[in-house]
């Protein structure tokens, strides 16, 4: 909680002073300990992506609106990564809208929020990260992963506000792999070769083939 509260600290204070009209990650308005539990006060928001799908019945909304959202989330997460961090947690659910309603006019801008994943690249907290249905192959191969998983999620999110519900629905993480496999394309070879500490439970290498290949499921 320590490190979220610092993160997004440093988020504001970065943001305000860069882009003081562009404002896109969730605003920290102070802090305090209650019972040895650190509790921190964040700005009020409206709805998260995820429900702004559901009240459209997971039809999928127009490519404008997506432009719309998309160029913000793009736009704070530039912000994360300029500072060298990594979200470790793009979903629906963790982008929530802002709406205020002044003189009868909408003014409604996207803030990322829930930074409590998020780490320092190159020195990761946690091996693994990001909910399923957005995570990253790197992730689930046990591979060092770097700022990239986050434009692998803000691309599935985008795919998702499109179609209405997600792309990679996986129930496990090799039926994520197969999924992203059997959508998007092979996992590469050189991806394969960096010798991740979980690629033994997709994959089995054979020596003479000189290759990867996937295993079957039990």
């Amino acid at each position: 909680s320590l490190i979220e509260l610092k993160i997004v600290t440093t988020l504001n204070k970065n943001f305000s002073l860069n882009n003081p009209g562009n404002f896109h990650i969730i605003t920290v308005y102070d802090y305090f300990f209650f019972q040895e539990h650190l509790c921190i006060i964040f700005e009020l928001l409206n709805e998260n992506l995820y429900q702004l799908l559901q009240h459209n019945h997971l039809q999928g909304i127009s490519l404008n609106t997506i432009n719309f959202i998309i160029k913000q989330i793009l736009e704070a997460i530039e912000q994360v990564h300029r500072i060298g961090i990594i979200h470790c947690d793009i979903k629906p659910e963790n982008i929530l809208l802002k709406i205020n309603i002044e003189k009868n006019k909408s003014d409604i801008s996207v803030k990322l929020t829930d930074f409590g994943s998020a780490c320092i690249k190159n020195n990761p907290i946690f091996s693994v990260v990001q909910s399923l249905f957005y995570r990253a192959p790197e992730v689930i191969l046990g591979i060092p992963y770097t700022q990239a998983i986050d434009i692998w999620s803000i691309g599935l999110v985008a795919i998702e506000l499109f179609l209405g519900g997600p792309l990679l629905p996986g129930y496990s993480e090799y039926d994520q792999l197969l999924k992203i496999i059997n959508i998007i394309g092979k996992i590469p070879d050189s991806m394969l070769m960096k010798n991740g500490k979980n690629i033994g439970n997709f994959y089995n290498y054979d020596k003479e083939k000189n290759k990867f290949i996937l295993r079957e499921p039990k």
